[in-house]
């Protein structure tokens, strides 16, 4: 029998068909919750030092969609709504 063909019932989840080699992803934060550019300037260093995951597929030229997922600066975003004289509203 092959491991591929083993189901260990414990681990319902688990089925040893889908292991392979994968990058993964990987997370950073602010466990404070306060705003840093630092914490921007990490994220991008490791994700250039991860050129297989840089945003570049394997012929260098096509991007792949890796790249960093931030909150809004709600200060930022207002004053650029502000400078484009769009206003939010509140939804009831």
């Amino acid at each position: 029998m092959s491991v591929h063909s083993q189901f260990d019932p414990a681990y319902p989840l688990y089925d040893p068909r889908w292991e392979h080699d994968a990058c993964g992803t990987g997370f950073i934060a602010q466990i404070s919750g306060e705003a840093s550019h630092v914490l921007v300037e990490t994220a991008l260093e490791a994700l250039a030092h991860l050129t297989h995951r840089g945003a570049q597929d394997a012929d260098a030229k096509t991007g792949d969609g890796a790249g960093l997922l931030t909150q809004i600066p709600k200060t930022l975003f207002y004053e650029e709504l502000l400078a484009k004289h769009i206003v939010l509203y509140k939804c009831s």
